[in-house]
């Protein structure tokens, strides 16, 4: 004789699984009204269908709950990707030269594979009695990507690179520099990158 026992998580070796609500062909976003009463945990998934974007939850409170959009392209947050090379606004990089000192290298991979950046920033300061230009030069292509030229901040500050152009489609090798445009200064000094897309 067959007995027909429904299986349970138990009796096949599945009790630490969780089992999370997720929601797959939603039309809006969800809110805080979709929280623990309507059977959502923490790490619950929505998608947004009609919006082509994937939500997350990260609190259930009943009437609070917290979902955070995850999907890369079309939200609402920005993308941003940074480089220090030292540690807050100590130990920056200095120039005391009328030459481009490479402060940072690193590799752009590209506008075919992560789109164009909308905006570069950089922390960097001077001593007060000069000025400075600050770059991001495409080695590989020998192009300038985005400069600031002329800046004086005797303490440091975030600074807008401007007008970017010149992005390459593949692969390219880009650095940061910086310029003591001044003459009887002591130096122009940058410590981190911020692009933005």
């Amino acid at each position: 004789m067959v007995t027909n026992n429904p299986a349970s998580k138990e009796s096949i070796g599945l009790e630490e699984v969780v089992n999370l609500k997720v929601s797959l062909a939603e039309t809006t976003n969800p809110g805080t009204g979709n929280d623990n009463t309507e059977g959502y945990s923490v790490g619950s998934r929505w998608i947004n269908v009609s919006a082509d974007k994937e939500f997350i939850c990260l609190d259930v409170s009943t009437g609070a709950a917290v979902w955070t959009e995850t999907t890369q392209s079309g939200g609402a947050g920005k993308q941003t990707f940074e480089i220090s090379w030292a540690a807050g606004t100590s130990n920056g990089v200095d120039t005391t030269n009328g030459a481009y000192t490479v402060v940072a290298t690193f590799i752009f991979a590209g506008t075919t594979s992560i789109g164009s950046p909308t905006s570069i920033k950089a922390i960097c300061e001077t001593d007060a009695t000069t000025s400075a230009d600050i770059r991001i030069q495409d080695v590989t292509n020998v192009q300038t990507i985005a400069e600031l030229t002329g800046w004086t901040d005797a303490s440091p500050a975030i600074k807008d690179l401007g007008t970017i152009s010149n992005l390459p489609s593949g692969e390219a090798i880009w650095e940061v520099q910086i310029f003591r445009t001044g003459t009887g200064g002591q130096f122009a000094r940058a410590y981190s990158l911020c692009v933005e897309f």
